[in-house]
């Protein structure tokens, strides 16, 4: 039996550590402070005691001082100025097909006459686009779009990104052979010659991850494509009335370091980026702006505000919001409590709503229980009777009545009507303009059934859709086989290519899967994590040989959706619950809600460079002598509190090192002792050794407490040792690869190329002692005991654990580097 078996059943702590769950400042859980400490720690970089027990700091990442847009990480901004470089270059060479097309004019003139007349000869049936069969080879491209409307791509930028000439791009738009998909289904399309561009209806798609939506398009010489059908072109009504239709708009905002990981801990795939929030005594108020264009002054609307408590202070339910709107009460919320979401859901009368459209909205925190009851806004909805006034040159009527319908606001008398925009698009041309009095125009046309939408745009309004080429991938193929998997960005191809080319030699087979193939073929072209754990899923049932070890390159952020402008997240986390907070598990990330049965790693690197210098360093690591060093470990313990006695703890695992793993020298640095911890843990000499062992109180970005700071990210950055230990972190939070613009403290140590550590096993929040241990126990007995490779001894040590083990303590704790790196 196991010593830590023998050991007594400690009761469940907190582990006292860092609580990396909030960006925004839990102001609930702090009872008593003066003006002078709010104004010294004012960005929560030092440590405070919270209530409940915990003790707290506010995770900082580098440059916060900076503008959004100023703040992305020097190798980030690096890549992305080679992305202008490559920019710049396509430009030019788009200059040189323009200066080619100048050249055509006059087979441009042709070819649009012969277009004129297609239309002019359209048949009524429309054309219905076979679908292609997936995997297939041909020439296509992602177009990506932000919002709904109509959106071009160029000819010339498409025969730019393909690498076909402008005038064979040009010929199949004009006989219909192009093929556009939309979540595998046929969309229509029309080439405009007005502009020599392809436009087409998208869609809005917003979710926490992304707010790109994207469509498919592909090139064929054999098939003919649905189009966009167009009206013959007749003569257009008279001047009609200008008759409301429901408007929905929805308003969120996700501010600049604005998320809370504790307020949704139940609830792992929840929204955890907020707009504002109340605090009884202390905001008991906010004000939020709603632009609502062009109201009715009469009828009925409808407004939904949903909330969520972010404190739970007090027994029984703590939370209620009242609501105004321009000065006039609108309703209060139920009482709810804890960190649930509630959603207040109140009609009103129109005529509150101001005609300008500019309307104020207060919400005011009603105390049910005690000063302190705090709530998050999430998100705001409002459905109402809207005039039909084009807003940017563009508006979306919906369940428009039959009749002859009118809309103004336009500036300039080039308008596209678009009759059920996304389903069976229809353009109207016969349509009337009329310019007002006041210089704008307006545009009327007949609706023969009501109950249809229209998208009424100008065609400056009209806009550009981004363009991507779309590599050949073919994931779903049963042919399929990989025993070591790396998936990783293309921006990283140097550093995936180098590390299959060397793992090649242990393997019968490394391959790569690119993050964005992943997301083409099992996303439908658009970034979502779960499509990671979905391929791997096909893969394990699917392909003829299925990897057992994969090695993802990049990192994570919980902002992968960039709203803090670092840029640095390149493959996206899952969240796992946790009794206090949403943490990173890349378990979950490839199995789901299954049991680990596949070795996973991460390599957090944020540039192809940085990359390239850990696969070199790897393989320096894996092609050295066996050295002394290898049986040498330093175990480093925090002093027992009441999270637990860390330095008996160590002691156990001491005596399993040099009984049973062959260590034959332990140094032990248990703080507090003559010589300081911190002193030794920065020194090059203390990393020289097979294992560096951390028991106690940690973060993200260090280990010890503030006052300890035993050692930091920035101090494992400079590490300048010549042999590479296994890092074991037994603490919360430091391999917590998730903030924006920050390097976790396991992150530093595996990818500083000059020294370090070789591989790290560590978590990624608040952790249990007692748990921990028994992790540590396990991981142990497979690394050293069994001699097996880092990720496998982490997958043995999750699965003989579970049993005794929390499961979310098993989904946290993860490898930082090589999975397939041996101890010795």
């Amino acid at each position: 039996m196991k010593s830590f078996n023998k050991q007594p059943q400690r009761a469940m702590s907190n582990c006292f550590c860092v609580l990396f769950s909030v960006g925004l400042v839990l102001l609930s859980v702090i009872q008593i402070e003066t003006a002078e400490a709010k104004q010294k720690d004012q960005n929560w970089d030092k440590w405070r005691t919270m209530g409940q027990g915990y003790v707290a700091r506010r995770k900082v990442p580098k440059n916060i001082s900076k503008k959004v847009s100023e703040r992305k990480l020097k190798d980030v901004a690096d890549r992305l100025n080679k992305k202008i470089v490559l920019r710049n270059r396509s430009s030019k060479k788009t200059a040189k097909l323009t200066k080619s097309l100048n050249k055509n004019v006059a087979l441009n003139n042709k070819v649009t006459a012969k277009l004129d007349k297609q239309i002019t000869n359209l048949k009524k049936k429309k054309r219905k686009g076979r679908k292609g069969r997936r995997g297939k080879k041909s020439t296509s491209v992602w177009l990506r779009n932000q919002g709904e409307g109509i959106y071009s791509i160029s000819i010339t930028e498409l025969a730019s990104e393909t690498g076909v000439s402008v005038d064979d791009v040009r010929e199949l738009a004009f006989k219909n052979k192009f093929t556009l998909t939309y979540m595998d289904k046929g969309v229509d399309w029309l080439y405009y010659p007005d502009t020599d561009s392809i436009i087409y209806v998208a869609e809005q798609y917003d979710t926490f991850h992304t707010d790109q939506n994207a469509y498919r398009l592909s090139f064929s010489k054999s098939r003919k494509s649905n189009t966009i059908r167009i009206s013959n072109q007749n003569d257009g009504p008279d001047y009609g009335d200008l008759t409301p239709f429901n408007e929905s708009l929805k308003f969120e905002e996700e501010p600049d370091f604005f998320y809370s990981l504790s307020a949704v801990a139940a609830e792992q795939d929840a929204d955890y980026w907020f707009w504002d929030f109340l605090f009884g005594g202390n905001k008991d108020s906010i004000i939020v702006p709603l632009s609502i264009p062009d109201p009715v002054q009469s009828g009925t609307a409808l407004i939904r505000i949903t909330l969520r408590g972010w404190t739970n202070l007090y027994d029984g339910d703590e939370h209620q919001v009242l609501a105004e709107l321009n000065g006039v009460q609108i309703g209060i919320s139920p009482s709810w409590d804890g960190f649930d979401e509630a959603v207040l859901e109140l009609t009103f009368d129109q005529s509150i709503l101001n005609a300008d459209g500019e309307n104020e909205l207060i919400l005011r925190n009603q105390a049910i229980v005690g000063p302190n009851a705090g709530q998050f806004l999430d998100q705001i909805e409002v459905d109402y009777y809207r005039l039909p006034i084009a807003q940017d040159g563009k508006i979306w009527l919906h369940d428009v009545v039959a009749g002859v319908q009118t809309v103004s606001g336009f500036t300039t008398d080039e308008i596209l009507v678009i009759q059920n925009p996304v389903h069976n698009p229809f353009a109207k041309r016969d349509i009337s303009i009329f310019e007002e009095s006041d210089g704008s125009f307006s545009v009327s046309f007949d609706v023969n059934n009501g109950g249809l939408d229209y998208l009424v745009t100008s065609v400056e309004s009209i806009q550009l859709a981004s363009v991507e080429f779309d590599e050949y991938s073919d994931l779903e193929n049963k042919r399929n086989s990989s025993d070591y998997l790396i998936i990783s960005p293309r921006e990283f191809s140097e550093t995936a290519n180098k590390l299959r080319e060397y793992r090649n030699r242990q393997f019968g087979k490394a391959t790569i899967v690119w993050i964005g193939d992943v997301y083409d073929e099992f996303s439908d072209g658009r970034q979502d994590p779960m499509a990671v754990t979905r391929f791997v899923d096909r893969m394990q049932k699917k392909w003829r040989r299925s990897a057992s070890i994969i090695v993802v390159l990049g990192k994570g952020s919980i902002d992968h959706k960039d709203r803090m402008g670092y840029s640095d997240s390149f493959v996206p986390v899952v969240m796992t619950s946790t009794p206090w907070a949403l943490s990173a598990s890349d378990d979950r990330l490839i199995h789901g809600e299954q049991d680990p049965s596949i070795v996973i790693g991460r390599v957090p690197i944020t540039s192809d460079n940085q990359g390239v210098d850990y696969v070199n360093k790897l393989i320096a690591y894996e092609q050295r002598n066996i050295v002394d060093e290898q049986y040498k470990g330093v175990l480093v313990a925090d002093d027992p509190d009441i999270a637990g006695d860390f330095h008996a703890n160590s002691d156990l695992f001491a005596e399993q090192m040099t009984g049973i793993y062959g260590f034959d020298n332990i140094l032990k640095l248990y703080h507090p002792q003559p010589t300081s911890v911190s002193s030794q843990m920065t020194l090059n000499a203390t990393w020289e050794v097979g294992l560096v062992n951390y028991e106690g109180h940690g973060s993200a970005t260090q280990v010890g407490d503030g006052n300890e700071d035993f050692i930091l990210a920035e101090n494992a950055k400079i590490l300048t040792n010549t042999n590479l230990p296994v890092f074991v972190s037994l603490t919360c939070a430091a391999g917590d690869f998730t903030v924006p613009g920050t390097s976790s403290l396991a992150g530093a140590l595996v990818l500083n190329p000059n020294g370090g550590a070789i591989v790290a096993f560590a978590p990624s929040g608040l952790s249990i002692d007692k748990d921990a241990l028994e992790l540590g126990d396990e991981f142990y007995s497979s690394l050293f005991g069994g001699g097996k490779q880092i990720g496998y001894a982490a997958k043995d040590a999750k699965i003989n654990s579970s049993a005794s083990v929390h499961g979310f303590m098993r989904r946290m704790y993860s490898v930082i580097g090589d999975p397939a790196v041996y101890a010795r």
